[in-house]
């Protein structure tokens, strides 16, 4: 089964990250929720947005790219769910 760190490396997400600072959210979290808002229609915030554009989880034209996708199935895919739906 795929995981997010397969997807997009440690070393992927610092080098996008730069010198961004959202607190004492974890680096991880702001990405796939940042990502869920764009797959649900919403907007994220200018600095998640570049982060997410950084690591090719959104396109240009800011849709939900294929890695994106398959990133936003394994962030929120529960291990202990042995059922495909």
């Amino acid at each position: 089964m795929e995981t997010v760190y397969d997807i997009i490396t440690d070393e992927q997400v610092a080098l996008a990250w730069g010198n961004a600072d959202f607190g004492n959210v974890e680096k991880r979290d702001v990405i796939k929720y940042a990502l869920l808002k764009w797959a649900c229609g919403y907007e994220s915030g200018k600095t998640a947005s570049c982060i997410l554009h950084d690591l090719g989880l959104l396109t240009s034209n800011n849709r939900v790219s294929v890695c994106g996708k398959r990133y936003l199935y394994a962030a929120f895919k529960h291990s202990s769910q042995e059922q495909s739906y």
